[in-house]
């Protein structure tokens, strides 16, 4: 059973080293100067398969974007940039909470014996930490369009169809 755990940890601890080194390799592209220039600025996936872009995705804090595809007041620029504000600070605290916890994880991957319940208890937290970081996004997308008109979040809707290629199934 100890060998079992002993090559468990060393098969994780070989991923999560590789992983950046993956993903760096990624990013290169074919030859030295990295990926042709039309690959440079558009979208990439992570290790996980989910887009990355170089410019934040088209998110409900944009608001020039939302000034200038859906004709927002000033009212609903000022309303939209303290929601942003607020859930910019949501998510930089959970984000604090969670480097404390993936750290520690690396340190018990890294241990010669291998303590699988600490391991779960550390991997819960990060879990609970992710789930709340997702349901603030969805918070925060609820709170803007309840500062839109029923015309502005049709366009919303369209324009968000348009850039990920694919109609919007909310």
């Amino acid at each position: 059973m100890n060998k079992m755990n002993v090559k468990l940890a060393s098969i994780i601890t070989a991923l999560f080293m590789a992983l950046p080194i993956y993903a760096q390799m990624r990013d290169m592209g074919p030859g030295p100067d990295g990926p042709p220039p039309e690959f440079r600025d558009g979208p990439r996936r992570d290790f996980r398969g989910h887009h990355r872009h170089r410019r934040p995705p088209m998110c409900f804090g944009d608001t020039e974007f939302m000034r200038e595809k859906l004709g927002l007041s000033d009212k609903q620029i000022e309303l939209i940039s303290s929601i942003n504000l607020k859930y910019q600070r949501l998510l930089l605290e959970n984000r604090e909470k969670l480097q404390p916890q993936r750290t520690r994880l690396k340190q018990l991957l890294l241990e010669e014996k291998i303590d699988l319940a600490e391991i779960e208890k550390i991997l819960k937290k990060i879990s609970d930490v992710e789930v709340q970081i997702r349901l603030n996004r969805i918070k925060h997308r609820i709170e803007i369009e309840k500062v839109l008109t029923e015309e502005q979040r049709k366009k919303l809707r369209e324009a968000k169809a348009d850039r990920r290629g694919m109609p919007d199934d909310d």
